[in-house]
């Protein structure tokens, strides 16, 4: 049994103790830590955990044995070098840190201190994103030529207190919501080369509220992100993939409501070949939070080391964020290895 602490009882911390309790059988989340103490109580008081007012208190404890640091970013790596020195297994939500040295620091804390260490990419393991990989990797479609990426959706009102209303930069949109499909896109390509964005900037709306962001890719690849919080209220939770290919393409298109709470919907993804045919693919239906937390665990009992959403890869996504901003703001396009 895998006794696991959730630190940060916010939105994204209880989608993880939902989750989790699928794995009765497995793990248990047994510790609940938030800075706002009656946050964390009410959440252990829903799913039976006992709830701390002291991270330190919490992560001394013998019975836990990882982490899942739900907290806001600027806290990441204070929280995961707390569970790393504790000799505990880290799953970090994304972003991973703030700046590329945070995340060089826990990406060095973790290692030296042997622990399992995974950020938390869903999209790599999202059935939809998976299956569509596969599709390209297996080379039926020819060489892959250009993705797209889109994840829209209004004004989260969810976090507490708006912090991410006032993130460092004005990041907003452009750090916390095409984070997910820049790293897709990185998972489907490769290596980046260059970022190229413009974007919307409202400060009353914690800054880069929309942003476009052209990648190209060391394997000769373009990519094409189209991410933002800029919506009104009502409008629907928005995702989608295309990817265009020597032999055909792939393509899904996803509306869901406020956010995830209707991730489950069947939206069928579709392959259109050259020679004029085309079809639906057939699709895991499984929640992409289940099957994250499923390989998380599996690493754990297996002792294998982590390979997917990895601390590094994590670190990768934060640096094309980076690298967008930078762009959107001098205007120009920017060379992915010149980023600090």
């Amino acid at each position: 049994m895998v006794n696991i602490a959730i630190i940060g009882a916010g939105y994204i911390g209880k989608i993880h103790a939902s989750v989790l309790r699928q794995f009765s059988d497995r793990a248990s989340v047994s510790a609940v830590f938030d800075s706002l103490p009656d946050k964390g109580r009410a959440l252990a008081e829903e799913i039976g955990a006992d709830a701390f007012d002291d991270v330190s208190s919490m992560l001394h404890s013998d019975d836990i044995d990882a982490v899942a640091v739900c907290s806001p970013t600027v806290s990441h790596e204070t929280y995961v070098s707390l569970a790393a020195e504790r000799g505990k297994h880290v799953f970090c939500e994304k972003p991973l840190a703030q700046s590329l040295d945070e995340a060089d620091r826990m990406i060095q804390i973790v290692r030296r201190n042997g622990v399992q260490a995974m950020s938390g990419h869903v999209l790599r393991f999202w059935p939809v994103y998976v299956r569509t990989r596969e599709i390209i990797q297996s080379g039926d479609l020819g060489k892959p030529l250009h993705g797209y990426c889109e994840r829209l959706l209004s004004l989260p009102d969810w976090q507490e207190g708006g912090w991410h209303l006032r993130q460092k930069d004005g990041r907003a949109a452009a750090f916390d919501v095409q984070i997910h499909d820049l790293d897709y896109l990185t998972w489907l390509f490769g290596r980046p080369c260059t970022v190229q964005s413009a974007g919307l900037f409202d400060a009353a709306r914690g800054g880069w509220i929309h942003m476009n962001s052209r990648v190209e890719y060391e394997g000769g690849q373009t990519g094409y992100v189209q991410a933002g919080w800029a919506f009104p209220a009502q409008y629907p939770f928005t995702m989608t993939i295309r990817v265009l290919c020597e032999e055909g393409a792939v393509e899904w298109n996803f509306k869901a409501g406020k956010l995830l709470e209707t991730r489950d919907r069947d939206v069928p993804l579709m392959v259109y070949r050259k020679d004029g045919s085309c079809g639906e693919e057939e699709i895991d239906p499984g929640d992409p939070f289940t099957h994250q937390w499923e390989y998380f665990l599996d690493c754990i009992e297996e002792r294998r080391d982590i390979e997917r959403a990895t601390f590094q890869e994590g670190k990768t996504a934060l640096k094309l964020a980076l690298a967008s901003i930078e762009s959107a703001k001098e205007g120009k396009a920017v060379s992915f290895n010149e980023i600090r």
